[in-house]
């Protein structure tokens, strides 16, 4: 799969997002949408990893996309949970290792002020362990069908949420925001199966971007006890909005659309944007600037940014990156899977990044 430096720069700065709406709300306050974004994105390309990766042999696409998945996600997110025990209190450990801990928020209603942001990358694990069973024990032709059922099965958890469970606590569990992720899930389906060109670019990103909009517009929390009809629309809208952006991304060669995204300072800062996300939620909460000599004096936010950002380039480089090279060397696909056609339903000429 080719590398679109403009999905880096979109992942940059839907992280900044996140970053400013935790640093202060009312600075930001749609900032939380960059986590829709996120999940949009993650749909959109492993769909696109996992039927480009197809073998034929569906036991080695499984344990070759776990394997990948595996070595990306675990080891910087168990090295901060380990950091995090061996220096401070830490509750809830088991629901933590074992991906979990969004259930338990829930179940709480309340997430750590130090780790309460793993909740989406619980949500992303779970779904990662769940979706490619779906799809790819999906025959080809019904797949579209599959994902339909799936966001229409989403819309129903989401009702019965709003009317039976605890709002907004419910919004961390998988079938409440899988949604998001089904809308890009559905996004990297059409881009698979439609014709080439970049033509869907310019129009996607421009709908996207009108609809995400909308979306903030309509967006009113509702509590338990009400349906919530006008939010219930708001989350699909974001869902929608942010899958035809990143579409819209992936096939426009408008410069001007995607030169600012694949700046290479920006597009660096999005292919370390895991670690950010990971790393800045304990390093604001944590007061971690104040641990560095004089640092009392270096203004916030701006302060904690320049932090954030040392530190996950330090993982990137150090730790991350190298396990991203053994990935790449253990969990590869077969040379065969190199020629495969550009037909995405071709089973027998598979090509996987």
């Amino acid at each position: 799969m080719s590398h679109r430096p403009q999905l880096d720069g979109l992942r940059f700065f839907a992280f900044l997002a996140v970053f400013i709406y935790h640093t202060k709300e009312s600075r930001l306050p749609w900032g939380w949408a960059g986590v829709q974004f996120f999940f949009a994105l993650s749909g959109f390309l492993i769909t696109r990893i996992l039927i480009r990766g197809e073998s034929g042999v569906l036991s080695a696409d499984l344990r070759r996309f776990y394997l990948r998945r595996t070595l990306r996600i675990f080891p910087l997110y168990y090295a901060i949970i380990a950091w995090l025990a061996l220096t401070q209190p830490l509750d809830h450990k088991l629901w933590l290792v074992t991906y979990t801990y969004n259930i338990r928020g829930y179940l709480d209603h309340y997430l750590s002020n130090m780790l309460g942001h793993f909740w989406t990358l619980c949500v992303e694990e779970q779904f990662y362990l769940l979706y490619p069973l779906a799809l790819l024990f999906t025959p080809a032709r019904r797949r579209f069908a599959l994902l339909i059922v799936l966001i229409a099965g989403s819309k129903a958890f989401q009702t019965y949420a709003h009317l039976n469970l605890f709002m907004p606590s419910a919004r961390i569990l998988l079938p409440y925001c899988g949604e998001d992720l089904l809308w890009g899930c559905l996004a990297g389906l059409v881009d698979l199966h439609s014709a080439p060109g970049r033509r869907l670019g310019k129009p996607c990103l421009i709908a996207g971007a009108a609809i995400l909009i909308l979306a903030w517009n309509l967006h009113k929390p509702q509590t338990t006890g009400s349906v919530g009809g006008q939010e219930l629309l708001s989350v699909s809208l974001f869902g929608i909005g942010s899958a035809l952006t990143v579409l819209g991304a992936w096939r426009t060669t408008d410069r001007w659309l995607i030169g600012p995204l694949s700046w290479t300072p920006i597009a660096y800062l999005g292919r370390i944007s895991y670690g950010l996300y990971a790393i800045h939620f304990p390093a604001l909460n944590g007061h971690w600037i104040d641990q560095i000599p004089y640092g009392f004096m270096i203004p916030r936010p701006y302060g904690d940014l320049a932090l954030t950002i040392g530190l996950a380039a330090a993982s990137w480089r150090f730790f991350e990156a190298p396990i991203n090279r053994l990935k790449d060397r253990i969990a590869s696909a077969p040379a065969l899977e190199t020629t495969k056609s550009t037909n995405p339903q071709s089973p027998k000429q598979p090509a996987f990044r």
